[in-house]
């Protein structure tokens, strides 16, 4: 509809431009044009997307083949992520606690030195 509507505005600006074509004329052809148009293409849309329902699944493989850098995750996958992180952490602080531990016995040794 809006099509339709842009495409009447733009015929009577042609109208007004072009001596041998008058406003109304104008409108009328440009306004059904841009209606078959717009007709056309959100059948033409409609074709494609009934072509392309897929399950679930299969969108989300499509979506890992896409440009997008980004993923929907199901909550396995995510719980599994935030596992290996946490994981990764508690290794991270064991270190820091083993590196802390011969700091301390590395500070004893030299006041007992001293």
């Amino acid at each position: 509809m809006a099509s339709g509507l842009a495409g009447s505005f733009a015929g009577i600006a042609f109208g007004a431009f072009v001596p041998q074509v008058k406003g109304i004329q104008g409108a009328i052809i440009v306004g059904s044009l841009s209606v078959l148009g717009q007709v056309g293409l959100n059948a033409y849309d409609n074709m494609r997307r009934k072509r392309q329902s897929t399950t679930p699944d299969q969108q989300r493989q499509q979506q890992g083949k896409s440009w997008n850098p980004f993923k929907s995750l199901t909550d396995e996958e995510y719980h599994d992520i935030l596992q290996s992180k946490l994981l990764r952490i508690k290794a991270e602080i064991s270190i820091v606690d083993d590196q802390i531990a011969d700091l301390n016995r590395a500070k004893a040794q030299q006041d007992t030195k001293v």
